[in-house]
């Protein structure tokens, strides 16, 4: 009986825990012609498929990882991605999407050659600060221009308040040496994380930012691309 009882607990506990975590979550996204559902952006070896995903199922896209793919999850909670072609599905990309993409993937493509240094905006050597290199990414994916300066960047968009309200593409600003005072920026990328250019010893990297220190130190968001 003791058994049976905390059985009955336990998937209480799990169905709660389960609603928690997808209640906030709108499948708004219905599929129309029989689309692929896969484990990375490309139908190229190693991507798998996961399943097929049939007309008149429903997804939620977190966002579009590039002008062929959308990065989406089903109501079983899974993640992956599916061709962002209009005819698979009800979901349509506009064009602040396609820029924060170019962003967030320029963004990725050139960390593994950045070097971190305060104070500096070297675009030649690739050595940058924080700032410099989010300027320097927003310039050079979008032709978009942004100040230099963590600070300074808040001034260059509009202001978002909460984590959960963040968008691919947005700058993230947080306090570090001083409370309440921003003295660092990123960019979100999307599903709770997003890339920055952190410390000499670090240079570009991915971080969380729904969970630990960054979560506590994030002060405002700056949605650039509108």
């Amino acid at each position: 009986m003791k058994k049976l009882t905390a059985l009955l607990v336990a998937c209480v506990m799990f169905m709660a825990t389960a609603s928690s975590v997808f209640a906030a979550t709108t499948y708004e996204t219905k599929i129309e012609a029989n689309v692929n559902f896969r484990t990375t952006p490309s139908t190229s070896s190693p991507s798998k498929v996961i399943k097929m995903l049939k007309p008149g199922t429903k997804v939620h896209v977190i966002y579009l990882e590039n002008d062929g793919w959308l990065y989406v999850q089903t109501t079983d909670g899974k993640k992956g991605y599916m061709s962002s072609g209009a005819n698979y599905s009800t979901y349509n990309v506009t064009a602040a999407e396609k820029k924060a993409s170019k962003v967030v993937n320029y963004a990725k493509s050139i960390a593994p050659k950045v070097s971190y240094k305060w104070g500096v905006r070297d675009t030649k050597n690739m050595i940058f600060d924080c700032s410099s290199y989010t300027q320097y990414v927003y310039g050079q994916a979008i032709n978009k221009y942004i100040g230099w300066g963590a600070n300074a960047q808040t001034n260059y968009g509009k202001k978002i308040t909460k984590i959960s309200d963040l968008k691919r593409g947005d700058l993230v600003m947080f306090s570090v040496a001083t409370k309440g005072k921003i003295g660092h920026v990123g960019i979100y990328i999307g599903d709770g994380k997003f890339i920055h250019n952190l410390s000499p010893k670090y240079d570009v990297i991915t971080s969380d930012l729904t969970s630990g220190s960054w979560k506590t130190k994030f002060i405002s968001g700056t949605r650039v691309i509108q």
